[in-house]
């Protein structure tokens, strides 16, 4: 992409946002966080016991990964749009109905 827009001589500067995004979320989110769990996993599960792998394996795919997962599309999201804005109806807050007219972009006032 770079080669291209040189060798065109586009005006326009390419679109870094993308991979600066990925490159704050890496330095500060999962290198910390790997190094981190990784460490209290040798203290938690010795390489001694019985099983080890079965078990480090385990607790990394069941706990670590899904909340991983789940922090880098609410990091992604919070770098990409900023702050996040709620779709739920105000009206039903209690009963955790969301309001599907906001999320499609449908005014209320059609339905």
């Amino acid at each position: 992409m770079i080669k291209k827009w040189k060798k065109e001589g586009c005006s326009q500067k390419p679109d870094v946002s993308g991979p600066v995004r990925y490159a704050i979320f890496g330095f500060f989110f999962t290198g910390p966080l790997s190094h981190y769990f990784y460490l209290l996993m040798e203290r938690w599960i010795p390489p001694e016991v019985p099983l080890a792998a079965v078990k480090r394996l385990l607790l990394e795919r069941l706990l670590f990964a899904p909340a991983f997962l789940c922090l880098f599309f609410v990091v992604m999201n919070f770098l990409e749009v900023g702050l996040c804005y709620s779709t739920w109806d105000s009206s039903s807050f209690g009963t955790g109905i969301l309001n599907l007219a906001s999320v499609g972009g449908i005014h209320s006032e059609a339905l």
